[in-house]
This record gives structure tokens, sequence and C-alpha cells, in this order.
């Protein structure tokens, strides 16, 4: 082997082990500065993960409830489905709102469907408009207003206006109510 006479390469010849060490050393920074680089995307990965873990098992541990919910969910869904009007079954629709007059006492003077101009077509269901003409005492028509507020039909009251007739002085009937109505069942589309 010829002898290395340059002198830049004096450290090589009169300490090889030195050189080579801060070589390793040095190779040793860059890999490590390299590594360093990678850990927070790691880190970021490693907790995502992490959070995706315990949902999944949050999930196994809830699945009785879970399912429970899901089971109410479709029930739910199920009344409501079974209690949407049909707009051209016009005798049920009216039909509906005699029955409430028989179990209410309230006279049920006027009612006529609205002919609705706007339909939403976001949604998945018709708005089914009536216009009605109720009378009774205070306490027939606030009955009236509570069927139709608990009942099978999902009914929103869209306008409303209250008047008090008052009774015949010598007739001795009590003051009678008279209520209009305006509202919207929800209907198949």
């Amino acid at each position: 082997m010829a002898r290395l006479k340059s002198p830049e390469l004096f450290w090589l010849r009169r300490y090889p082990w030195c050189v080579a060490s801060v070589v390793v050393g040095l190779l040793a920074f860059a890999g490590a500065w390299l590594i360093g680089q990678r850990i927070p995307p790691l880190e970021a990965e490693l907790r995502q993960r992490t959070d995706e873990g315990e949902f999944a098992l949050g999930a196994l541990a809830a699945s009785p409830v879970l399912r429970a919910e899901l089971a109410y969910v479709r029930e739910v869904t199920r009344r409501i489905e079974t209690n949407i009007v049909d707009e051209l079954a016009v005798d049920v629709n009216y039909g509906y709102f005699y029955s409430l007059e028989k179990r209410t006492q309230a006279r049920l003077s006027d009612l006529k469907p609205i002919v609705s101009s706007l339909p939403d077509s976001r949604s998945p269901y018709k708005h089914v408009s009536f216009s009605l003409r109720l009378s009774g005492s205070y306490e027939q028509v606030a009955e009236y207003l509570r069927q139709l507020e608990v009942g099978p039909r999902l009914v929103r009251v869209t306008n409303f206006s209250f008047r008090r007739r008052p009774a015949l002085a010598d007739s001795g009937q009590p003051d009678t109510v008279a209520l209009d109505l305006n509202l919207d069942l929800l209907g198949k589309r």
C-alpha cells in the first residue's frame, strides 16, 4: 500500500481511530436528526390510532345501549310513518277532526283544506294544511287543542285566533269561545 503524503490526509494517517470515530459520530448525528424529524408525525398518527381504538372499545362496551337506542328510534320512526296523513284520503283526514269534536264536545263549524303553494322540496314529507273554526266553552276548546297536540297525527299550528262570545243576558248559557285555527299535518310526499 502506498503511503499517503498529502497534507489534507495528515489527520487520517496520524489518528485513524479518531477520524473513524468522528465519521461514525457524524453519521450517527445525521441519523438521529432524520429520525427526530419523523417523530412528531408518528406521534400524531399514534394519538389518532389510540383515539380510534378507545372509541371502538367504547362502542363495543356500549353496544347493548346502542342496540336499545336503535330499536327505540326504529319504533318511533314506525309510529311516525303509520300516522302520516295522505292528502288524497279526504274522508280519513276530515274524520280525524270530527272524531276529536265528538270526544271534546267542541263544535267544529268550518273545516277546509288549504292548498299549499310553496312545497318544500328538501323535506321527505309534505305539509297538508287545514283551516278550521271551533266554538264551545273554554274547557271544550282547550281540550280539543290538547287532543290535537297529544294525538297520533303530527300537527303544527301555523296561525290561530281566539275570540270570546258573551252569552245572551237571559239565556243562562255560559260564555263561548271561538277559535280559528290554521294547521299543518305531516303527510306523505
